[in-house]
């Protein structure tokens, strides 16, 4: 409740959801444009949702990052309140955790059931979507909880800038590290063996796409079981990197969190 409070009282807290949401519209601006492409999209589901996961896969995951980062250096001047709270630096990390990765996440339920709506997905492919990219934004949320708490900096006229730059850019690394380990099983799971005629439009490709294609055709007679197994793998590494991290993050608080201030000199 104290996390939620300090997010919900100032609107500049809201700035971090700008970015995603440029960068989540602008594809569509030039969609628009493309009736060849508008056609494609409302006449294929099953594509339609797939080019939606990816996008919201890879911007979900960057957005809980940078937005869960914040979380320590939010306490600003009432950082000491938190080494005299009777609560486990575990709870305290638990804590800022969940609530910087729901709050994302209820802004992605929204957008799935909206898409679903207008683009006709199954009811199903929306709560799978759901699940695959709040399950992969587990791990992120982690790694930008640690590195919060590792490089915090406060600056009163700018804060939404919480992170020290050397920290920034770790946190940058680390998701694109992040993000290509854990996704490639959720790639194979979100894309439909429905799709396999475009990628064989002109024959069969080579390289990474001749891989993709094998992958998608092997998937065509074992579905079930190549499901369950990249949800597994998916899970386990997304749960393993919240769990190390939430770890991390607790000890830090237990060893007392340090906040760099920003002075403003003119």
């Amino acid at each position: 409740i104290k996390e939620w409070r300090s997010i919900q009282r100032d609107l500049r807290e809201w700035v971090a959801f700008l970015p995603f949401i440029f960068f989540m519209f602008f594809p569509f601006i030039s969609i628009i444009n493309d009736k060849n492409m508008i056609n494609i999209i409302i006449h294929n589901p099953e594509i339609s949702w797939m080019a939606a996961q990816a996008t919201f896969l890879f911007m979900f995951t960057f957005l809980t990052g940078g937005f869960a980062s914040g979380s320590i250096a939010r306490e600003a001047y009432s950082i000491h309140f938190l080494h005299v709270l009777p609560l486990s630096g575990w709870k305290i990390a638990l804590g800022k955790f969940w609530i910087n990765w729901l709050i994302p996440v209820v802004f992605l339920i929204i957008l799935e059931f909206a898409g679903g709506i207008f683009l006709k997905w199954s009811l199903l492919n929306i709560f799978f979507g759901i699940a695959v990219v709040a399950i992969m934004s587990l791990g992120i949320t982690g790694i930008g909880l640690w590195l919060g708490a590792i490089g915090a900096k406060y600056n009163p006229n700018n804060p939404q800038n919480r992170l020290e730059t050397g920290v920034s850019f770790l946190l940058m690394f680390l998701s694109f590290g992040y993000l290509l380990i854990a996704a490639l099983p959720s790639v194979l799971v979100l894309i439909p063996t429905d799709a396999l005629p475009i990628f064989q439009h002109e024959g069969r490709p080579t390289g990474i796409f001749g891989m993709l294609v094998s992958l998608l055709e092997w998937k065509n007679d074992n579905k079930t079981f190549l499901t369950i197994i990249c949800s597994i793998f998916t899970l386990i590494i997304s749960v393993g990197v919240t769990l190390l991290t939430l770890q991390l993050s607790a000890r830090k608080i237990e060893k007392g969190l340090t906040i760099n201030f920003v002075t403003n000199k003119k």
